[in-house]
């Protein structure tokens, strides 16, 4: 991971697997200028070795995601923005190149996050529009052909 001022409010970082960042030792990595640097670095790590897995495979459409998950969040660069409670600067990602492949780890991390920000989005307006309503969690597993729901009341 290497990171680099390109402008006085964006900060850009390229996200690489460790190799490549031990060739650059004096470039500043994500993680010695924010902790979410570690968050980045654990699923980048997975989906490197992921993507070692889809190399191998002979067919050919695996070999694409694996060239996709090769570039996928190699760059991306971050805005100083002011925190709301306090006048501090925090690190907002403005602009990122994903691969999109079902199973790459970065790609369903951040996919988990966006439903996760919809959900805390919509709950407010859902609680007002049925406020007798009661909540019921459901899971459902399917084990040997047979659906398994588990109810939390």
């Amino acid at each position: 991971m290497s990171g680099q001022a390109s402008d006085s409010n964006f900060i850009a970082f390229n996200i690489s697997s460790q190799d490549k960042f031990q060739q650059n030792k004096n470039i500043q990595s994500l993680t010695e200028v924010s902790p979410i640097g570690k968050i980045w670095d654990k699923h980048r790590a997975n989906t490197d070795k992921l993507l070692h897995y889809y190399a191998k495979a002979d067919e050919h459409y695996f070999q694409q995601y694996a060239w996709r998950m090769r570039i996928c969040s190699e760059l991306l660069k971050f805005q100083l923005m002011p925190e709301e409670s306090e006048g501090i600067l925090k690190l907002k990602l403005s602009d990122a190149r994903f691969c999109r492949v079902r199973h790459c780890p970065v790609c369903q991390w951040r996919r988990s996050l966006m439903w996760k920000a919809r959900a805390y989005k919509i709950i407010p307006q859902v609680v007002t529009d049925y406020p007798k309503h009661r909540w019921l969690f459901i899971t459902v597993n399917n084990f040997e052909g047979q659906f398994i729901v588990k109810i939390n009341w």
